[in-house]
């Protein structure tokens, strides 16, 4: 049960990869630095279909959370492109199709996550974060972030990802290493905590939305927990709990039941750490 489960390799030669996003069971969808979403299968590993992102590079994909529909209507993804726009694709059945768009950005949108209720989500541009009611299509909060400055490798601030993680809260990380908390309500920044010497690549946040991990060019895991019980409270945010399993960066983060955390570094290594 500990071994490799199964290794593949897809012939995408034409397309560099960005992102992907398991959709149900049917299908595996990738974004490209091309500007294509690719329809894998996950039974046999080969692409199954392709469909233009209309707005270039794809950036992120994010899913919305669940909400007990009909699955003859198909799954929703949201898909964030170079050119600042959110498009939205549905799956139904084996066909990817376009949908619909929220209105451009002035930059390009490098992640994208929503409220747990689905209502609304956030969108992660360089110097800014937009919170976007999914009814109306509109955003209703728009929160600057100021640039303090160039960090260690010479390059300006940037933001590189956020977690909406509930209705009176969004965290961000940024280039710098720092780790950040808004108000989701107001747009204010409550705190900012230096955890890391550099870029933070990965965030993922526990179930009970009371726990977050972050990690990135340094490759170390570092927890972060709110202090308060009720967690649709702004409360206070701590670093409890750090871990260096890798020796280079860690790309990815995936938080497991009874604390266990996996993350993919760029070591090669799959480690599965114990909090």
């Amino acid at each position: 049960k500990d071994a490799l489960y199964q290794m593949c390799s897809l012939s995408t030669n034409d397309y560099t990869i960005h992102c992907m996003k398991w959709m149900a069971s049917e299908c595996l969808i990738c974004g490209t630095e091309e500007g294509t979403l690719l329809q894998v299968s996950p039974k046999f590993y080969t692409i199954q279909g392709s469909i233009d992102s209309q707005g270039g590079s794809v950036n992120c994909l994010c899913r919305p959370p669940p909400t007990g529909s009909n699955e003859d209507v198909g799954v929703l993804i949201y898909v964030g492109t170079e050119d600042g726009g959110i498009r939205i694709f549905r799956l139904v059945g084996s066909s990817l199709i376009y949908e619909s768009a929220f209105c451009l950005s002035t930059s390009s949108i490098i992640c994208l996550s929503f409220r747990e209720d689905g209502v609304e989500f956030a969108s992660g541009s360089k110097d800014h974060i937009k919170v976007w009611n999914v009814e109306t299509r509109r955003s209703r909060l728009r929160i600057r972030i100021d640039n303090p400055g160039v960090g260690p490798s010479g390059t300006d601030c940037s933001l590189t990802k956020i977690v909406y993680i509930n209705s009176s809260t969004i965290l961000s990380t940024d280039s710098l290493g720092r780790f950040l908390v808004w108000s989701a309500k107001y747009g204010t920044l409550n705190q900012t905590m230096q955890s890391h010497q550099h870029s933070i690549n990965a965030i993922c946040a526990a179930p009970d939305g009371k726990t977050v991990f972050v990690s990135g060019r340094h490759p170390v895991l570092v927890r972060f927990s709110v202090k308060d019980s009720d967690v649709d409270d702004e409360g206070s945010w701590v670093q409890s709990w750090q871990s260096q399993t890798h020796t280079h960066s860690i790309n990815e983060i995936v938080v497991l039941s009874g604390g266990r955390v996996v993350t993919l570094g760029a070591d090669s290594k799959l480690c599965v750490s114990n909090t």
